[in-house]
C-alpha cells in the first residue's frame, strides 16, 4: 500500500506548466452507442425511483438475461443474481473503476454495501466478456457503478419507506457546491426488516461521501464508503414437504451473519493538452465480519450439535491509471492496474473456542491497451489485456504458490447507418482462475492428504470465447436493441450438487459448454404521459462432459420483462410483469425450479417537492420459487418468493 501511495503522489504532482481548457474524457471502462459490445444502462431516474426499495440484484433483473433471488423471500437482505445463467463470482463489478469483487472467492455481496445504489449516477451492465475491467475477470459479464455526478445541480432529499414484513428504510443525501471549483456529496442510509421467511431479518446502515476539487490542470476526486449489516441467515433452501406445512419455513436455525465493509479512494485527473489526459487512482478496502454454521441442522439431524463460526478480516489495496489520447479519428487508452490482497480466516466452535487460523494472499497485475479508429461510417475497436495473478496460503500445511497468466484479446467493429442506427460485431476471449473455495473443495482450513500433500483440487482455469452481433436504434423518444450471442467455454466451472464441510456448494469443471441466444430491449415514450419498456431473452445452453449432455443449472431458457408507466398531472401509476421459464437446479437435470409470472405495480402522487408512492408486489399473490438447490441429503430445496406485499415510500426534496 505504501508503494502505491508514493507512486500516486509522484505522478499526480506533475502537471503541465500551462493551464489547459477542460477536455471531456470518456471512461475507458464504459461502453457507448457505437462501442461494438452488448450492454444495457440503468439510468438515474430508475435508480432514484427504486434504488432504495429493493436490493441491487432486483434492479439488475430489469435488464436482459438477468435472474435474481433473495434468501429471505422479500426484497431486502442477501440477494443474488446471474447474467446468462452465470453467477456473480464470475461477473466483474467496479465502482468508478475500483474493483469490488473479493479476490479470493471473486464475489460481491450487495448486502455489505447497503444503500450504495442511491449514491449512483448510472449502472451499466455489459453482457458477455465486454470491455476489459479492473479486478476479477469479466467472464459472464461486468457491471460498472458510476458514482453521483458532482457537476449536477445541487440538491438535498430525504426518502423513507415502510411496508410488509416490518420493513423500514431511509436515505438522506445532499449535493452541494462548496466553491466555484468544488462539490461535495454526502449520504446516509439504513434499513431494517424481518424478512418474509421466519428469522430472516436484516439490519444495515451505511455512510457514503464523494468530493471533487477542480484546478487549472484537472481535478481531484475523493470517495469514501462504510457499510455494516447484521443478517439472520436463511441461505439454505427449503424442501417441498416443509413448505407444504408452512411456506415461511426457514431451514437455518438461529444463525447470524455480521459484516462491515469500508472503502476509500483518491484520484487525480490531469489534462496535458487538448488531446492527452491522464487519470490515476489509488484505493483501499477492508472487510471484517463472521457468520454462524449449525452443522447438525445442515445435515438434517434434529438435535443440538456443534455451532461453528467463520470469521474473516481482509485488506485490499490497489492502484490503476490510464493515459488517454484523442484525435478526430483515433482514441487510444493505455492503462495498468496492480493490487495486493490478504484475508485472515478464523474458525471456531461455540463451546470449544478457536480451532484454526490461516491467511490467504492474492495479488494481480494487469496491463491493457484499447483503441478505437473511425473510418467514414466504420469504427474499428481493439482491447488487449494481459492479466497476471497469484495465490498463496499460510496455515497448518505447506502450500505451493499458484500463478496464472492470461492474455485476453477483444476486437470488433460497428457501422453507423445514420445518427440513429448502428450495427456491431465483436469477438473476445477471456480466462478466469478458480476461486479459493474451488481449489480447497469447500474447506476453509486446508488439510493434508495421506501422502502429506495439501488437498488442492486440480481445477483448470476456465476460458470463454464470446461472439456478439447486434443492432442499436436510438431517437429522442425511443431506444431499441437486439443482439445474438454465442459463448463457447473450455473447462467451465459449474455447480455439481455437492457440499463442502461448512455448507458451501461445490463446483467442478466440465469439458465443453455453450451458451447462445438472442436478447432484445426497448424503451418507448408512447405518448406525452405514457412510457413503455420491455426486454426479452431466449437462450439455448448445453454442457458436454465425458460424453454426457445436459443443461447448466439455474439458466432459464426464457426471461421476459415489461413495464408501463404513466404520469397524469400530479398522479402516476405503473405496472411491471416478469416471466421466467423453468431451470434445473442440479447438474444431472433431474430436479428443477418451475416457471413463474410475477406482476408488480404502484400508484403515486406528486406535489411540489414531495412524492408519495404505494408499491404492491406480487399483485396476483402467486406462490412461486425464485431459485433452488439440492440440500445435504440430495433432496430438492427451494427459495420462495413472498406473496402479495406492499411498500409505501415518501420522498421529499429539501
Amino acid at each position: 500500500m505504501k508503494n502505491y501511495i508514493l507512486f500516486f503522489l509522484f505522478v499526480s504532482s506533475y502537471a503541465s506548466s500551462n493551464p489547459i481548457e477542460e477536455v471531456v474524457v470518456r471512461s475507458p471502462y464504459q461502453a457507448y452507442q457505437n462501442t461494438p459490445i452488448t450492454y444495457h444502462t440503468i439510468n438515474k431516474n430508475l435508480i432514484d425511483s427504486q434504488g432504495s426499495l429493493v436490493e441491487p440484484s432486483y434492479l439488475l433483473s430489469k435488464t436482459p438475461s438477468v435472474s435474481a433471488y433473495s434468501d429471505s423471500g422479500s426484497y431486502q437482505g442477501y440477494s443474488y443474481f446471474r447474467i446468462r445463467g452465470i453467477d456473480q463470482t464470475r461477473i466483474n463489478m467496479t465502482l468508478d473503476g475500483i474493483p469490488l469483487n473479493e479476490p479470493e472467492d471473486q464475489g460481491v455481496y450487495f448486502s455489505n454495501y447497503p444503500g450504495i445504489f442511491d449514491a449512483l449516477q448510472n449502472v451499466q451492465v455489459q453482457r458477455g466478456v465486454g470491455l476489459s475491467q479492473n479486478g476479477t475477470a469479466s467472464f459472464g459479464g461486468s457491471i460498472q457503478l458510476e458514482s453521483i455526478d458532482l457537476s449536477a445541480t445541487p440538491t438535498a432529499s430525504i426518502t423513507g419507506t415502510y411496508g410488509s414484513f416490518d420493513t423500514w428504510s431511509g436515505t438522506v443525501n445532499n449535493l452541494s457546491q462548496f466553491s466555484d471549483n468544488g462539490a461535495l456529496y454526502l449520504q446516509a442510509s439504513g434499513v431494517t426488516t424481518s424478512g418474509y421467511k421466519y428469522d430472516s431479518g436484516n439490519r444495515s446502515h451505511s455512510i457514503f461521501g464523494s468530493a471533487e476539487i477542480n484546478d487549472d490542470y484537472g481535478h481531484w476526486d475523493f470517495l469514501a464508503f462504510t457499510g455494516e449489516q447484521d443478517n439472520d441467515l436463511a441461505w439454505l433452501g427449503v424442501t417441498q414437504e416443509n413448505l407444504n406445512n408452512d411456506r415461511r419455513t426457514n431451514s437455518n436455525k438461529n444463525e447470524d451473519d455480521v459484516f462491515k465493509q469500508s472503502l476509500v479512494s483518491v484520484s487525480r485527473n490531469l489534462t496535458f493538452s487538448e488531446t492527452l489526459t491522464m487519470d490515476i487512482r489509488t484505493y483501499y478496502s477492508q472487510l471484517k465480519g463472521n457468520y454462524d454454521f449449525d452443522m447438525n441442522n445442515f445435515l438434517g439431524i434434529n438435535e443440538p450439535g456443534d455451532i461453528y463460526n467463520y470469521a474473516f478480516d481482509s485488506d485490499f489495496a490497489g492502484l490503476f491509471s490510464t493515459l488517454n489520447y484523442y484525435s478526430q479519428s483515433l482514441h487510444v487508452t493505455a492503462g495498468f492496474h496492480v493490487n495486493d490482497y490478504s484475508r485472515k480466516h478464523t474458525g471456531s466452535e461455540k463451546t470449544i473456542g478457536a480451532l484454526y487460523q490461516n491467511i490467504g494472499y492474492k495479488d494481480s497485475q494487469t496491463l491493457f491497451l484499447k483503441a478505437e479508429y473511425n473510418l467514414d461510417s466504420f469504427l474499428f475497436f481493439a482491447d488487449l489485456e494481459h492479466r497476471k495473478t497469484s495465490f498463496d496460503y499460510k496455515g497448518n500445511t505447506d502450500f505451493p504458490q499458484l500463478n496464472w497468466s492470461f492474455y485476453n484479446p477483444r476486437v470488433g467493429t460497428s457501422f453507423t447507418f445514420t445518427d440513429r442506427l448502428i450495427s456491431y460485431y465483436s469477438v473476445g476471449r477471456t480466462s478466469r482462475e478458480p476461486t479459493r473455495t474451488d481449489l480447497f473443495g469447500g474447506m476453509d482450513n486446508l488439510e493434508t492428504g495421506d501422502d502429506g500433500q495439501p488437498l488442492v483440487y486440480p481445477l483448470k482455469p476456465e476460458k470463454v470465447t464470446d461472439h456478439e452481433l447486434g443492432i442499436r436504434y436510438s431517437v429522442d423518444n425511443a431506444r431499441a436493441s437486439i443482439n445474438v450471442f454465442h459463448m463457447a467455454f473450455d473447462h467451465e466451472i459449474t455447480l455439481n450438487g455437492n457440499f463442502g464441510p461448512n455448507g458451501l456448494q461445490l463446483n467442478q469443471d466440465v469439458d465443453k459448454s455453450v451458451r447462445e441466444g438472442i436478447e432484445f430491449a426497448t424503451e418507448l415514450k408512447l405518448t406525452s404521459t405514457i412510457s413503455w419498456s420491455a426486454s426479452a431473452a431466449r437462450s439455448h445452453n448445453r454442457i458436454d462432459n465425458q460424453g454426457e449432455n445436459f443443461q447448466p443449472v439455474l439458466t432459464p431458457e426464457w426471461i421476459v420483462y415489461t413495464a408501463i408507466d404513466s404520469v397524469m398531472g400530479k398522479f402516476g401509476y405503473g405496472l411491471e410483469a416478469r416471466y421466467q421459464s423453468m431451470s434445473y437446479i442440479n447438474l444431472g437435470n433431474t430436479e428443477m425450479v418451475g416457471s413463474y409470472t410475477l406482476v408488480n405495480g404502484y400508484l403515486g402522487y406528486d406535489w411540489n417537492s414531495a412524492e408519495l408512492k404505494l408499491y404492491v408486489n406480487n399483485i396476483l399473490d402467486r406462490d412461486y420459487f425464485a431459485s433452488g438447490s439440492l440440500n445435504a441429503n440430495g433432496d430438492a430445496a427451494y427459495f420462495v418468493g413472498a406473496p402479495a406485499n406492499i411498500l409505501v415510500q415518501l420522498r421529499m426534496e429539501l
